[in-house]
């Protein structure tokens, strides 16, 4: 898994488009959520986890200059709410629309919520 929440220092930050993108609780969540991924083909050294203020900082950045749309924008500021709750965010990329709700099952399974896939033409919410 590759963790974003060593200091932020320019890391490169992912493009949404064509990824599954959830929210977990825990630490705890979040490590089952990757192992199940891994598990089921999403490698776990593509899956990216968004962390504390640096986390926060990464989404932040993804914002800038963002020309994603209202929704995305949206979802976006919630992933930064959610970990300054000090919760996770998890980004997977994904192929289709079929792959990210099969990760957005994984997810659910371990109490993951707010997956939304961020499509080539489109953006799903898949849980809420």
């Amino acid at each position: 898994m590759s963790e974003l929440s060593d200091s932020d220092q320019g890391h490169d930050v992912p493009v949404l488009q064509g990824h599954a993108i959830g929210i977990l609780n825990s630490l705890a969540e979040c490590d089952a959520v990757v192992g199940a991924l891994d598990v089921a083909g999403f490698s776990e050294a593509r899956t990216l986890v968004f962390l504390g203020d640096d986390g926060i900082h990464l989404v932040q950045r993804m914002l800038e200059g963002s020309l994603w749309g209202e929704t995305s924008e949206n979802y976006l500021n919630e992933c930064v709410a959610e970990l300054t709750d000090g919760h996770c965010v998890v980004s997977v990329p994904v192929q289709n629309n079929n792959e990210a709700a099969a990760v957005a099952a994984i997810m659910t399974q371990f109490g993951g919520h707010g997956v939304n896939y961020f499509g080539s033409v489109i953006d799903t919410r898949l849980t809420s």
